[in-house]
């Protein structure tokens, strides 16, 4: 699969990928850890995101023009890098799996309150393996089509919104609460750590974008992912207060159900679905196009279409057979995978990182189109 990608499309993806949790689970931790500070955490996390750039980006400017299966064979050897590229699969199969559970309780939840499980799932099976099939450029290009919409939306929401802030909810801020906004960072990690999938497009990415360009968009991405997990988190307690934040499911939707326009048009919790349901269309399709890419370089493969269908079956038929309850998501399966999302979202790319912060940069000039 030959293609090309600019760092424009892929800083799309990154903030598109992360819509879902943002507006689902994330202002409840926050809120459930630290009360009415909760939205420090966001202001916490952007520091380790930049961090986490500034070493993504050593990477590229250390191995220029290369992908991650380049740069993993010439440090550990190829049987090594196999190894891992499997590791990689199996962990993306997991993520795969779970999305599913989680889009599929989200629509019964909200907009599809009477639907049965096996009816969204397998309405989602064609539609995903059709856009896989049609390769990244695909689903790239989507992100980057509808991200203008989904920013103008978040704008609008915004004005309607902060009116309705009651700012009692938001003060005072104790230290002891500033303290345990440290606790929220395991639950963000996982989210604004998909920003390591662009080691496995970095030579698509590098031979369209000079590294000027990709350090901008890259620390840009940074700092809108922050200033929408910030606001999510912010907007919620301010509307509804710490406490029923922490204790509701779905808090953001919860929260907007209160804003109306001119007391008329409501119900932007239901634009807030369709958002979430765009965004984790989107994290599916991608999650299983690095389960095609992760086990085609694992094993050498060329059929990558038939991996696509097998994969994305297996993990429909657990979703659909097993219809896990939403306590079970939340407070059984997440902890679990968020801390094996930790390890092959950090470990081996900050690793490789403190390793090129060691080694010259590649004087090699990068092609920009």
């Amino acid at each position: 699969m030959k293609y090309q990608i600019s760092i424009r499309q892929f800083i799309f993806l990154f903030i598109f990928t992360t819509m879902t949790p943002l507006f689902t689970y994330i202002p409840q931790v926050a809120a459930s850890n630290a009360g009415n500070s909760g939205y420090v955490s966001a202001l916490y996390f952007g520091v380790i995101l930049f961090v986490f750039a500034a070493l993504l980006l050593r990477i590229m400017k250390v191995y220029p023009n290369q992908n991650l299966k380049e740069i993993l064979t010439s440090m550990i050897g190829s049987a090594c890098m196999r190894i891992l590229f499997f590791l990689y699969g199996i962990w993306a199969f997991l993520l795969l799996t779970f999305k599913l559970c989680s889009y599929n309780l989200l629509l019964q939840a909200t907009l599809m309150d009477n639907s049965t499980n096996y009816i969204i799932l397998f309405g989602l099976f064609f539609i995903v393996i059709y856009a896989a099939l049609k390769g990244p450029k695909a689903i790239f290009r989507v992100s980057e089509l509808l991200y203008g919409p989904l920013i103008f939306f978040l704008v609008i929401l915004l004005i309607f919104t902060l009116p309705n802030i009651n700012k009692e909810y938001l003060a005072p801020i104790t230290t002891t609460q500033l303290r345990q906004n440290f606790s929220s960072l395991w639950t963000l990690a996982p989210v604004g750590g998909k920003l390591f999938f662009l080691l496995f497009f970095l030579r698509p990415i590098t031979s369209m974008n000079r590294y000027p360009v990709v350090r901008k968009r890259l620390y840009q991405s940074v700092f809108v992912f922050v200033l929408i997990s910030y606001l999510s988190i912010f907007l919620t307690i301010g509307i509804a207060g710490s406490t029923l934040t922490s204790e509701y499911s779905y808090s953001f939707f919860q929260a907007i159900k209160c804003i109306t326009f001119l007391s008329s048009f409501e119900r932007f919790d239901s634009l807030i679905t369709l958002v979430t349901v765009v965004s984790d269309f989107i994290t599916i399709t991608f999650y299983l196009l690095l389960i095609m890419k992760c086990f085609t370089v694992a094993f050498h493969l060329e059929n990558y279409k038939e991996i696509a269908v097998i994969a994305l079956t297996l993990a429909s038929t657990f979703a659909c057979v097993y219809d896990v309850p939403q306590f079970t998501l939340e407070h059984f399966y997440r902890p679990y995978i968020d801390r094996f999302s930790l390890i092959f979202q950090y470990l081996i790319p900050v690793f490789l990182g403190i390793i090129c912060c060691f080694k010259k940069p590649v004087s090699k000039e990068i092609i920009d189109t």
